[in-house]
């Protein structure tokens, strides 16, 4: 496939992004997350950010149920929200102290 038009031969692709309920920075797309559970099965449990996508794709329960708003920084309640590494980290830093 040769093209001299360099525009007829760009290709796109739109993904729904996973976003940090903290700071805001992109984390990976669902579509990632759905190919990282799949592949990891039953090891996928232990994280929680697969988690709260196995909650979001069998509909376990309500968002309502489950969401919770990140106020006056992190604290250990907001350890079930989609949270990037650096803030988990932070978040698991501060339930160590």
């Amino acid at each position: 496939m040769s093209c001299f038009d360099r525009s007829a031969v760009v290709e796109t692709q739109e993904r729904e992004l996973l976003i940090c309920e903290n700071c805001n920075a992109v984390i990976t797309t669902k579509d990632h997350m759905r190919f990282i559970h799949e592949k990891l099965g039953p090891k996928a449990y232990s994280s929680i950010l697969n988690l709260n996508m196995i909650n979001e794709r069998l509909r376990l329960g309500g968002e309502a149920d489950t969401k919770t708003d990140i106020t006056d920084g992190l604290k250990r309640k907001d350890s079930f929200n989609i949270l990037c590494p650096n803030c988990n980290r932070q978040l698991q830093l501060q339930n160590l102290k």
